[in-house]
């Protein structure tokens, strides 16, 4: 009476081992596909301190204008900053990260920059970023850093550096 039991149990013991087997070789190749497409990403973010920062950046890429163009199309278009882009990343990047962000009276960034970390002045964003200038004096790291590419040796790039 005892030995069917024994075969039983065995039995069902063998199909959770290899069931368990199939979850643990599946787990591991979706990790190993996630982040071969991780890896295939044109956003560059080079120090993600602010999550709600880069979000914020996203999302002011993606809106539309009256025409229904996004923000990202027309600055890829036009390499830089518009009366309408350029005003809403005013209300969004000053309005609401002038509080914790802010070196020396422009510690917020964003505009359109070439290859060579060479910084083009805009009218939104004072004269470019003061923190970055050479011969002023400051040498900062920025908290928040990211580049977004507008195309072969263009880029834009949000600047964020805490008080």
């Amino acid at each position: 009476m005892f030995k069917n039991n024994k075969k039983a149990q065995v039995g069902e013991t063998m199909t959770w081992v290899v069931a368990t087997i199939v979850i643990i070789v599946m787990l591991v190749f979706s990790i190993f596909i996630t982040s071969a497409i991780i890896k295939t990403k044109e956003l560059k973010v080079y120090n993600q301190d602010d999550l709600l920062a880069t979000k914020s950046l996203i999302g002011y890429l993606l809106t539309k204008d009256n025409q229904g163009v996004i923000v990202y199309d027309q600055l890829k278009a036009e390499q830089d900053l518009n009366e309408f882009n350029g005003n809403l990343a005013l209300n969004i990047f000053k309005e609401f990260y002038e509080k914790d962000y802010g070196f020396a009276g422009s510690g917020i960034w964003l505009g359109v920059g070439s290859a060579g970390f060479q910084i083009r002045k805009n009218k939104f964003f004072d004269s470019g970023p003061l923190f970055l200038k050479e011969g002023v004096g400051y040498k900062v790291q920025p908290s928040v850093s990211e580049q977004i590419p507008l195309g072969e040796n263009k880029y834009l790039e949000l600047i964020l550096v805490e008080k």
